[in-house]
Order: C-alpha cells, then sequence, then structure tokens
C-alpha cells in the first residue's frame, strides 16, 4: 500500500470514528477489519491511533483557525 492510501484510509477511519459515537477505537480498527471495507496497514494504524490519542489537541487547533465554525 503507498503512503498517500494509507493517509487516506486513516483519514476515511477518523471521519467514521466521528460518527461512532461511544464506540472504542479498537473495535472500530477490528470492526473495519472483519468488514474488510477499507484496506489498512500498519503506517494507516499508526496513523488512525495517533490521531484519536490526540483527538481533543487536534480539535482545539482546528477550532483556534476556524473562523465562524464550530469544530462540531
Amino acid at each position: 500500500m503507498k503512503r498517500s492510501e494509507a493517509r487516506e484510509s486513516a483519514f476515511l477511519l477518523l471521519f467514521e470514528f466521528s460518527f461512532a459515537g461511544n464506540e472504542d477505537a479498537a473495535e472500530l480498527w477490528e470492526t473495519v477489519h472483519e468488514c474488510g471495507e477499507i484496506q489498512t496497514d500498519g503506517y494507516s494504524e499508526k496513523l488512525f491511533f495517533g490521531a484519536v490519542s490526540h483527538i481533543a489537541e487536534l480539535d482545539a487547533e482546528i477550532e483556534k483557525y476556524s473562523v465562524k465554525w464550530n469544530i462540531n
């Protein structure tokens, strides 16, 4: 898998995670693997779990630069 494809997979997982509600990131990861709906590799896994572990910090940074937009 190319790096660009891995980044796209991580983005798709993060997008899905944003709508997952109370679902744990690890549960979502397992569900995706069971269904095979998104191709992943070690790099996409690292990106996904890295972003999830810093989600509050990332949201704060995005909100800081989002003029007239609420993070929600």
